[in-house]
């Protein structure tokens, strides 16, 4: 009788295990399953690759406000951040706009948050708060325009390859994807995969 509850209590874990995997592929990208301690930011050490604890960071606002990142952890509300770099000289990023808020509006209440984080204007200047703004309006984006005039966002990726693509688990803050370029059959892949957050979204 011992070895048959032993047995059951194991098999019982192993179920747990599985159902919070995201994809079956052993990425360890199922945090998501669980419920995570979001009373402080998660401890260093951080890192800027995939399965790294991102570095938390504060960022004006195209509307002058902030984007904290401790604050939106803390957000038991939002379970995956999508975050790209743009410069007003790449015309890639240009073109990635309307993708960005098309995921925002799909996914936004089911807790993606998505900002695009603006660091050089047309000439190659620091972004400022105006020229954010101008972004903001230009593409029609209701999604946080953050202003990056020192570009710390330059500490994940070769500013050359811009834009940045990354996906962070807000549960966690764990670094999930990191591309350069934006290829949103793949990012969208990897939303609809954690589907203990986005189950139901159409």
């Amino acid at each position: 009788m011992k070895r048959i509850i032993i047995l059951l209590a194991v098999l019982g874990c192993a179920t747990t295990t599985l159902a919070c995997s995201s994809d079956g592929d052993g990425d360890g990208l199922g945090s998501e399953c669980s419920s995570a301690d979001r009373s402080g930011y998660p401890a260093a050490p951080y890192g800027i690759s995939r399965g790294a604890t991102i570095e938390s960071f504060v960022l004006p606002t195209a509307s002058g406000g902030t984007f904290d990142l401790q604050a939106v952890h803390a957000n038991g509300e939002n379970h995956t951040l999508l975050i790209s770099t743009a410069a007003g000289w790449c015309t890639a990023c240009i073109a990635e706009q309307p993708e960005l808020q098309s995921l925002a509006t799909r996914y936004g209440d089911a807790g993606l948050v998505v900002a695009v984080s603006v660091f050089q204007d047309g000439d190659f200047v620091a972004a400022t708060e105006s020229y954010a703004r101008s972004w903001r309006d230009d593409h029609n984006l209701s999604i946080p325009v953050l202003v990056d005039s020192e570009f710390i966002m330059s500490a994940y990726y070769d500013e050359s390859l811009t834009p940045l693509t990354m996906l962070v688990d807000l549960n966690d803050m764990q670094i999930i994807y990191s591309s350069t370029g934006f290829d949103r059959t793949t990012v969208e892949s990897i939303i609809d995969s954690r589907a203990c957050v986005f189950e139901g979204v159409e």
